[in-house]
């Protein structure tokens, strides 16, 4: 049985179909694939944990940092709606006038 390589990406390019008469008539073999243990143990040895616990503050801070802006944003916006409202009041209350100068007092 003659034996074939491929790498992952090359073997998916390939339907269903087409793997399986490949698989049934060669030997294939994967040269990329790894299994689900390798790749955790891979990721594990990329990441430097000295330096992860900077990150992690780092991160933190930032979110503080949008909380705090959301905090000072949700402030601005409370005082800009209770100025409309007193503003809204005060203009009602003058039209009111207005309108009982046109057509008079209603009793």
């Amino acid at each position: 049985m003659q034996t074939l390589f491929f790498t992952i990406k090359e073997w998916n390019r390939f339907d269903w179909n087409k793997q399986q008469v490949l698989t049934k008539k060669y030997a294939v073999i994967l040269t990329d694939y790894k299994t689900r243990k390798e790749k955790m143990l891979q990721v594990l040895n990329q990441i430097n944990f000295k330096n992860f616990n900077k990150g992690i503050e780092g991160f933190n801070k930032i979110v503080q940092q949008f909380g705090n802006s959301m905090g000072s944003l949700t402030r601005e916006m409370s005082k800009d709606i209770e100025k409309s409202n007193k503003e809204s009041e005060s203009r009602e209350r003058k039209n009111k006038e207005n309108l009982d100068k046109i057509w008079g007092k209603r009793d």
